[in-house]
Parts: structure tokens; sequence; C-alpha cells
């Protein structure tokens, strides 16, 4: 993990490669953290909305994770996160953190994990040579970060699973808890989450699918009326795809060497 602190020439740079962190006419305030992974890409005309507000020095304030052209998060989501283009994620989004093991002789984290304080500090104090099981700096629990494909719209306070995908065009509803993979192009909702519809009948998704309309620039879209029927939509983007007027946007992302090379500081963090 980099931590550096963001100023005026941090700010002003990451603007000119179009990475926000202000929805519209307001700028963050300068001396807040930036934090990301080593294997951090994004791509340009995102924004993070969030600022997460920690006692540690070392957390806290604006974080990038990988994501999509065109979206944008109001929600702080764990750096290790994957979101696609056109993606819109509201407020109080948060993932659910690791699993705890449900076949041992207790669901504590003393079975796999002696590295919390409590622990290290009871066995130090109480007897040392209890021996728990699994890496105790990884635990074998541990999941993948949630995936979340393009034109994805999560609704405010959703919890996400960890390893869970959702699908491109799904849409979650507000107050869910998703534990399973959603579908492309489906409705969810609960807790847990369960399929409410789909958006489209299944041929739609399927041309939805096979064109890839994400893959390209939205302002490539001009002469195409946003409100028609889809079909007339899709009828006029696969016709310009097929002219070659349009192709697909594939921008520069910006990665963990090039912020390390804006930054002129050392980490807080490594």
């Amino acid at each position: 993990m980099t931590v550096i602190v963001l100023d005026e020439a941090k700010l002003n740079w990451l603007a000119a490669k179009h990475i926000y962190f202000y929805r519209s006419g307001t700028r963050p305030n300068i001396n807040q953290k930036l934090s990301w992974l080593p294997n951090v890409e994004v791509e340009p005309y995102v924004a993070y909305l969030h600022v997460e507000v920690r006692p540690d020095a070392h957390l806290g304030g604006y974080a990038l994770w990988p994501m999509g052209a065109f979206s944008y998060s109001f929600s702080f989501l764990p750096t290790d996160t994957k979101v696609g283009r056109y993606c819109s994620i509201a407020t109080g989004v948060k993932v659910i953190g690791e699993n705890h093991p449900l076949n041992r002789l207790s669901s504590s984290p003393f079975t796999y994990d002696l590295t919390h304080k409590i622990f290290s500090q009871a066995c130090e104090d109480l007897g040392i040579g209890f021996q728990s099981a699994g890496d105790p700096i990884v635990p074998a629990t541990r999941n993948l970060a949630p995936i979340i494909n393009h034109d994805v719209w999560v609704g405010a306070d959703v919890l996400l699973g960890r390893g869970i995908t959702i699908g491109n065009g799904a849409v979650v509803a507000a107050g869910s808890v998703v534990t399973e993979n959603v579908p492309a192009y489906a409705i969810v909702g609960g807790a847990p989450a369960r399929l409410i519809r789909y958006r489209f009948p299944e041929q739609t998704i399927e041309q939805l699918l096979s064109i890839g309309w994400w893959n390209y620039a939205f302002p490539d879209f001009r002469g195409i009326d946003m409100a028609s029927d889809i079909q007339q939509q899709l009828a006029l983007l696969e016709e310009k795809i097929n002219l070659q007027e349009i192709i697909p946007y594939r921008p520069k992302k910006l990665r963990n060497s090039d912020l390390l090379a804006v930054s002129d500081e050392p980490s807080l963090s490594d």
C-alpha cells in the first residue's frame, strides 16, 4: 500500500489525467491522504467521491482502486475492488470482511490468526505455545475482492460479499446484501439479494453483451437518441460499428509507476 498527501500540484496532475475527487465545481481540500495498491489501474474520466475519516494516520482520506472510464463511486471501497466502465456506485456501499470458519471449535479468529493484538497478548500473558491453524498473515478463509463489471448500478447502503462478481448491466437495489454472483442485466434486491427481474428480454441482453457497447466512449454515440427504444439504439450502434464510424476506446491507464513518479515524497506506508 502506498499513501501520499495530496497537495495542489498533485490534484492538478490527477485532474489533467481526468481522475477527479469531486462531482462538479468543488475541489477536495489539500492535505488529504491518497492510497493505492501496486496493481492499481485507473482509466480516465473517473471520480472517487468519498473521503474516509479514520483515526489511524496511515488510513482514511481518498483511495484509488482499479476502475474503468466513465465510472464514479460515492463510497469508499477496499483498494482491491475492481470496477468496470460506466458504473454508478451510490453512498454507503461496503464490502463484507473476511469469512470466519464455521467448522472449528470457534468462529473466533484465534483459531487462524494470532496477529490480532488481543490474541497475541493473551498467548504471551497466559501461556505461550498455542498454535492456530492456517497462515497468521493471510488467513486461509480469505476471499478475493468483489468484481463489479461494466454498466453496473449499485444502490445506497449495499453490502457486497468478497469474491462475488456482479455482471454487466446489473442493478443492485439499495440496502441489499449480495452474497452470490449477480447475472448480467439482472436486478437484484433484499438480504440476501435475490433476483427481482431482468432489465431486458433475453434476446436483447444477448445483443447488448455481443455488442459490448462499454468498449466505446459515449460521445461517439452522437446521433443516437438515448430516450428511444432500446432496439433502435442497438440498431444504430451496430451500424456505426459495422461502418467503422466508431472504434473501441483504449485510453492509457494510470498505473502505480505513474502515480509514484508524480509523488515527490516517500510513501507513508509500504
